[in-house]
């Protein structure tokens, strides 16, 4: 799936002590994703939906190098 590779890539880009917890639940999230038909097209939404809570959380983290 190019999707979660694309999030896992991102979160590994950001990885630090203080986003540890964010990207080991995005990590996770696929193993939300059951059912057959409509349950498991509900299952994608929900995936997508906490994948940009996490992203949000794992961009409000500060890395940047103070100058």
């Amino acid at each position: 799936m190019a999707e979660y590779r694309r999030l896992m890539e991102s979160a590994l880009a950001t990885l630090d002590p203080t986003t540890h917890a964010a990207a080991v639940a995005l990590a996770c999230l696929p193993d939300g994703i059951r059912g057959y038909e409509d349950i498991k097209l509900r299952s994608v939404e929900e995936f997508r939906r906490l994948a940009a809570e996490l992203r949000g959380r794992l961009a409000a983290s500060d890395h940047s190098v103070p100058a």
